[in-house]
């Protein structure tokens, strides 16, 4: 990663951040190939089950945006935060930091929605999906429908991602 070297951004208890796309799809390959179990990026559609639960919440905890649930301008820290920080932010799926801290690559592209009349000229095999909003972000970004598009090989000290795990994977 890009920051691997930065104290503040290197914490072994903070996400992994600095991150392409493609640096985070070879790192499950290699998790893959390394435990014999199947790890992936999730896809924008896990992504968001997983942070919004069934009942399709605008936020992991709820409907209203709550700042002490999770690390966004609103906390004014200006960096990451250790998962598991914000309790009170965690989605029914169990998911720690789906709002604030870090954006988090997809495996998905970015496409309209399933049933969506959207048109847009960036759909297509040209931009990736992150999810989740940053600590660099403000609470509109941090909601779990929303969704930024970005190419591939692009990094910052505010995206990361996150892994889905092989028991995720066949509950699919």
């Amino acid at each position: 990663p890009a920051f691997w070297g930065d104290p503040e951004l290197s914490s072994p208890a903070c996400p992994v951040v600095g991150v392409n796309w493609y640096e985070a799809e070879a790192y499950c390959r290699w998790l893959s190939d390394v435990t014999g179990s199947p790890f992936c990026l999730p896809t924008e559609e896990e992504w968001e089950k997983a942070a919004r639960g069934v009942d399709g919440r605008a936020y992991p905890w709820g409907e209203v945006f709550a700042s002490p649930n999770c690390n966004t301008q609103e906390s004014h820290i200006y960096t990451t935060t250790p998962v598991g920080l914000y309790p009170h932010g965690v989605s029914p799926n169990g998911l720690y930091d789906a709002s604030g801290n870090a954006w988090e690559w997809t495996g998905s592209w970015y496409q309209a929605y399933v049933g969506s009349q959207a048109q847009s000229e960036d759909f297509g095999e040209r931009y990736r999906v992150v999810r989740g909003g940053s600590w660099g972000d403000r609470r509109q970004l941090a909601r779990c429908a929303d969704r930024v598009r970005l190419t591939p090989v692009y990094f910052l000290d505010l995206i990361g991602f996150r892994v889905l795990s092989p028991g995720f994977i066949s509950e699919s």
